[in-house]
């Protein structure tokens, strides 16, 4: 399984603005509104803030990867943005998030989501892509580096 499946220009956001860990959360889903509008976003917003509670999905080195099923979904959806600035998030190392990569899948998709999300913490513990993922001028660039470095896996 291909994380670039699942990849789409429209669903990169290069310059997060938001200031904290919920308003990152809703500035990506935001990006559904046009592709998908057949998505409750005030429900997946919530279903991501549960996940949330019960522990954080900063997972240290910069990284968040939110995730969260959805009853009806279709296919797996996945949205990735990046912060110059850091977003406080409550990561595993204390430490802002500057790159975040949110995840959903149809709850009856159960070992694809896990496969999906076991694929891209994988990917992102690789130092030097994080590095060239911060260095990249816009989206699709950022799309580029992830496509690249996903065909090697």
């Amino acid at each position: 399984m291909r994380l670039s499946t699942y990849l789409r220009p429209d669903l990169i956001k290069k310059d997060l603005v938001s200031a904290n860990k919920e308003e990152a959360i809703e500035e990506l889903i935001g990006l559904l509104e046009n592709p998908r509008r057949d998505i409750d976003r005030k429900r997946l917003l919530e279903v991501l803030l549960e996940r949330e509670r019960l522990g954080s999905t900063g997972i240290g080195d910069g990284l968040a990867v939110p995730h969260a099923l959805l009853d009806g979904l279709g296919d797996p959806i996945i949205i990735v943005g990046r912060s110059r600035t850091g977003i406080p998030f409550d990561s595993l190392d204390g430490m802002p998030v500057y790159l975040m990569m949110l995840i959903i899948a149809d709850s009856a998709s159960l070992e694809m989501y896990l496969k999906l999300l076991a694929r891209l913490t994988r990917l992102l513990k690789d130092y030097s892509l994080r590095k060239r993922l911060m260095a990249a001028g816009d989206e699709a660039e950022l799309l580029d580096i992830l496509m690249e470095q996903d065909s090697r896996l």
